[in-house]
């Protein structure tokens, strides 16, 4: 239910402000949380999966909107050096900080 009003919330952000700015990031970032809480009380290890999905575009699109120094940027860095995220980034290969926004935002 949270995941579907976060979703018609980024449809209204990107047609209203485009794909690159601050409060995009902001509902990608509040969109992971919902699914790793949902990974923490059910124990579905694919709702962090998508959690780190959502992390991910929540630091590239910060990064493009608000600088690589920005704190919210690096906050967003931040949680996907944690081991569960590092561990999604290394199972699929991703190096985050070489990850251009194209490549982000194309994905589901």
């Amino acid at each position: 239910m949270l995941c579907q009003i976060y979703n018609e919330a980024l449809k209204l952000c990107r047609e209203r402000q485009g794909p690159i700015n601050p409060t995009m990031a902001k509902l990608y970032f509040n969109k992971a949380i919902v699914y790793e809480d949902e990974a923490m009380e059910t124990g579905v290890t694919e709702a962090y999966g998508r959690a780190y999905d959502c992390y991910k575009k929540a630091f590239v699109v910060s990064r493009e909107a608000l600088g690589v120094e920005h704190s919210r940027t690096v906050r967003y860095r931040g949680v996907l050096a944690q081991d569960t995220y590092a561990w999604f980034s290394e199972q699929r290969k991703e190096n985050i900080d070489a990850l251009v926004t194209i490549q982000v935002l194309d994905t589901a």
